[in-house]
């Protein structure tokens, strides 16, 4: 009987879990190597990585088993764990990734990020400074981005670690964030005390990708609206998932009601559809020479949250401007009425339009869409526009 050719060679086996081995005695060692604090292709070089980095590179078989290794990421050294948490990352994009170490890469960031903040304390006591300065001066801003760690927080080579390396930690991070709901999902579990996102826009003064992170958090993953267009007495209901912008939300809301035939119903102005934003929107891939020099999109509606009526309703009137949504806000931010997301729409009064980073998102691993699910019966329209005028009343009084 032939030998199974998938079963895995023994001799490579063995090799794999030697170099395996090395890898992790050299990833949990706390001794860095001349240089490596500042240098991270110091690491990546090192044999006991790059060696293993090859293996798995010319035995792709391996590749789940090198990610189930990584999910040790927590044991292993401040420095050292997060340029592996790049890593991680980077074998996300490549089509390699694994839900426990993903997990252990969100615990672990965390732990840096604690880490980062008593750096910064470390620094501004050093220059003198409270940390509530930092964000009102530039100047002081990069005093703290020009002192050497080892200056920053003496004696203290965790924070020093943390420092060095958070960056590539936070690319690699934000991969995971945007690919994986069970990662976002246990992110948003360590702010609970709602103070992360702050914090992350504090040290994205200093290192890149970090400022991202909270807009992963605000994700809209998979949300019921209704879109209620009063001036026509329409209405639509929606299916929002992995919109992570207002603006997101416009693009392909307005992508879906043409395709349905919907735009004139809910009193839309005018709208030239264009399949290559369309698609970019909805990160499909484009051909470079497709690709728009110039990308951006035009809202063909005015959007508001229910409170823009107010008491005596809108029928030929105007929205209250104030309560307008914004494009560079996020769905979470959208008042409710009856536990649910209720948006009004009409002809727009003022003119907005958004460019790239607002048609194409956070990041290209995410995967939005909107879909009109259903058109409202012009009783059930009446229905919430008289509860969004009940309601309006009850706040006034």
């Amino acid at each position: 009987m032939p030998e199974n050719s998938s079963r895995p060679n023994p001799l490579l086996e063995q090799r794999f879990e030697q170099l395996t081995q090395g890898f992790l005695a050299f990833c949990q060692s706390d001794s860095l190597l001349p240089e490596e604090l500042h240098n991270p292709p110091v690491f990546f070089n090192a044999p006991q990585v790059k060696k293993l980095m090859t293996f798995t590179d010319d035995h792709e078989e391996f590749m789940p088993a090198l990610l189930e290794t990584l999910a040790q990421i927590g044991q292993m050294s401040i420095y050292r764990g997060s340029l592996l948490g790049y890593l991680i990352g980077l074998f996300g994009e490549k089509g390699y990734s694994n839900p426990q170490t993903d997990a252990a890469l969100v615990d672990f960031y965390h732990q840096v990020l604690q880490l980062n903040e008593q750096y910064v304390v470390a620094a501004c006591r050093r220059l003198g400074v409270e940390p509530r300065q930092l964000a009102e001066d530039d100047a002081l801003a990069q005093r703290l981005d020009i002192l050497p760690p080892a200056e920053a927080a003496p004696n203290q080579p965790q924070l020093q670690q943390a420092w060095c390396a958070f960056s590539p930690l936070s690319f690699g991070l934000m991969s995971r964030l945007a690919a994986s709901r069970p990662a976002r999902e246990k992110m948003r579990g360590y702010n609970a005390n709602g103070r992360l996102p702050s914090l992350c826009r504090l040290l994205s003064e200093w290192h890149d990708a970090v400022g991202y992170i909270p807009y992963m958090l605000d994700v809209a993953e998979d949300e019921l609206a209704l879109i209620i267009a009063p001036a026509t007495g329409r209405g639509v209901e929606v299916r929002l998932q992995q919109i992570d912008s207002n603006n997101v939300f416009f693009t392909l809301l307005q992508f879906a009601l043409y395709h349905k035939n919907l735009l004139n119903a809910l009193g839309a102005g005018p709208f030239t559809y264009d399949p290559v934003i369309e698609k970019i929107a909805l990160h499909q891939p484009v051909d470079e020479e497709e690709y728009p020099e110039q990308l951006s999109q035009q809202g063909c509606l005015g959007y508001y949250n229910w409170r823009a009526m107010g008491t005596a309703g809108i029928f030929g009137g105007r929205f209250d401007e104030m309560q307008a949504v914004w494009g560079e806000g996020c769905f979470a931010e959208i008042p409710r009425l009856n536990g649910r997301p209720v948006i009004l729409v009409g002809k727009p009064q003022i003119l907005r339009s958004w460019g790239q980073a607002f048609v194409s998102g956070t990041h290209s691993n995410l995967q939005p869409s909107v879909e009109i699910l259903r058109e409202l019966s012009p009783a059930e329209v009446q229905l919430c526009l008289a509860e969004i005028q009940s309601a309006s009343r009850h706040q006034s009084n």
